[in-house]
């Protein structure tokens, strides 16, 4: 590894100590004195790509350093799996992406039965938008019929997210929240499809940055 810049060392230093409620760039580039705030993100970028710091999904003004005492304690790192991947791949390291530091506290009681899906597409806007990480919690095989949740599921067409809906003892309707643009997707043949997690929520969004 190339010897880091002296504002990359002050960096390091400084984000070994963040505080609860993270670092905004002003405040990093007021603290290690670098020119801009764009200087501070070139430098955060150099760090990232050496390994050396990943920014935290949950709160992007917050940076976990690695090797540090915060890193191993307080974060778990969780399979980040392609959205395409994800039915063949859910319990297979060769789908995962790669594993992704969350805060332990986040999701404490399920931590160790969630995995991360990166959305694609339009259709579940303006909750989900494409290339965001999404936390899915995998379903125990006693699980309740998810009426009304947002789930990861697959059928013949592939892997989805949508939100689960059955009416009476009909058949299953997906539906996606950008409904002007994406209409319902009625299963009819159920042994071909699969629920494979619940969504619990968006921990790192695109819009973030």
């Amino acid at each position: 590894m190339k010897a880091l810049h002296p504002l990359q060392i002050k960096l390091l230093d400084l984000l070994r100590q963040v505080p609860e409620d993270g670092f905004s760039l002003s405040q990093l580039r007021d603290e290690i004195g670098a020119s801009s705030k764009g200087q501070v993100a070139h430098h955060i970028s150099q760090l990232e790509q050496k390994g050396l710091i990943k920014r935290n999904p949950d709160n992007p003004s917050d940076f976990i350093v690695f090797g540090s005492e915060e890193s191993e304690e307080n974060f778990t790192f969780l399979p980040l799996l392609a959205l395409a991947a994800c039915g063949a791949g859910i319990d297979n390291e060769q789908y995962v992406i790669e594993r992704i530091p969350v805060k332990s506290t986040l999701i404490p009681s399920r931590i160790k039965n969630t995995f991360l899906v990166k959305a694609e597409g339009d259709s579940m806007e303006p909750r989900i938008h494409s290339g965001d990480i999404v936390a899915v919690e995998r379903l125990n095989p006693n699980f309740s019929e998810p009426i009304g949740k947002i789930v990861v599921c697959e059928d013949s067409r592939g892997v989805k997210i949508k939100q689960y809906q059955r009416v009476d003892n009909g058949p299953i309707i997906l539906y996606s929240l950008n409904h002007r643009k994406h209409e319902p997707i009625i299963i009819h043949d159920e042994e071909d499809f699969v629920v494979h997690g619940i969504v619990r929520g968006v921990l790192f969004s695109k819009s973030q940055f």
